[in-house]
């Protein structure tokens, strides 16, 4: 449970908010791959879809750390301490 509360702090998101967040992001790159398989079969179908949807997540991850980044005070870890706070 204290795995899953850090995450959503870190994250600035309710467990609901999250929830949403990764079920909808999830089935629509499932969507984008079903279609990018299918414009690899037939070119001319969807051209550029999948490349304007792989954008569209590039861009919100950029805004969703840089939002993150401003709400959070910044601590290194070396690699030893981000492990010891995985087992946790």
């Amino acid at each position: 449970m204290k795995k899953i509360r850090a995450h959503l702090k870190e994250a600035n998101k309710s467990y609901f908010e999250h929830t949403k967040f990764a079920v909808v992001a999830g089935l629509d790159l499932i969507l984008t791959g079903i279609i990018s398989i299918i414009h690899g079969i037939i070119p001319t179908l969807f051209p550029f879809y999948a490349e304007k949807k792989i954008d569209e997540y590039h861009q919100k991850v950029l805004q969703l750390r840089n939002n993150r980044s401003k709400k959070t005070i910044t601590k290194t870890f070396s690699p030893r301490e981000k492990f010891k706070n995985l087992q946790e």
